[in-house]
């Protein structure tokens, strides 16, 4: 019996209604019968801490802004993908050619930039950006296409977004009663990992004595299940 891992792409929200429904999961098989009780109520503890830090964010100023602008880029690069694609069917060999190669290089960094958290997709986007405007054939390439508005679109809302993101960090820091999401969602990783590995350690212990482990596979298939969909997302 294997549980299956969470892949990383989750936003904070999404991510925090995942370990909801996940503990949910073992709570409904009973995390003292699974011998994992201990384990699952610090794994509690470090959710009610993700609860307090979301609604943190959610009240700063700086934070509606932030999905603004996160928006807004989203907007673009989603945009930009779109165009490239579409410039793949160009007639002329040569225009096609380059939006090829600039859709292949850009797809390198996931199929999925825009639903990545802020912070990833802040990095892929400067990635991005700057493989293209650092590399003289992507450049040329992406000129054939008429395509330069894009990448200064993308630019100038990425680094509009990383200085307000800089800004909140500094608020945050002002009020520092509530640890941030990203340190506890941190935590809250190592937190499910020591879960999993009690629990796959309990069960071969119990299938080991020959007892019953019904419970054991029925919760691992209730929680892989939940995964896989989650993962399908993403």
């Amino acid at each position: 019996m294997q549980l299956i891992k969470l892949k990383f792409g989750l936003q904070n929200a999404e991510y925090l209604q995942f370990l909801q429904q996940w503990v949910v999961i073992i709570k409904r098989h009973d995390a003292a019968l699974l011998k994992i009780k201990n384990e699952y109520d610090k794994l509690n503890l470090v959710i009610e801490l993700l609860q307090k830090a979301l609604q943190k964010e959610k009240g700063n100023a700086l934070t509606k802004l932030l999905n603004q602008l996160d928006s807004e880029r989203d907007g673009y690069i989603i945009g930009f993908i779109k165009f490239l694609d579409a410039m793949t069917y160009h007639p002329t060999a040569s225009i096609a050619a380059n939006a090829k190669s600039l859709l292949h290089f850009v797809n390198g960094f996931g199929k999925r930039i825009a639903y990545t958290t802020q912070f990833t997709e802040t990095t892929i986007l400067n990635s991005i950006v700057d493989g293209i405007n650092n590399n003289a054939e992507r450049k040329a390439a992406l000129a054939t296409l008429n395509g330069n508005d894009w990448i200064i679109a993308i630019d100038t809302k990425n680094k509009e977004f990383t200085l307000q993101w800089g800004n909140r960090v500094v608020t945050d820091t002002d009020d520092n009663k509530t640890e941030s999401f990203t340190s506890v969602r941190k935590r809250a990783n190592a937190a499910v990992e020591i879960v999993e590995e009690m629990f796959i350690s309990r069960y071969r212990s119990e299938k080991a004595d020959s007892k019953d482990v019904k419970n054991f596979e029925n919760c691992a298939d209730e929680l892989n299940e939940l995964v896989s969909k989650v993962n399908a997302y993403l």
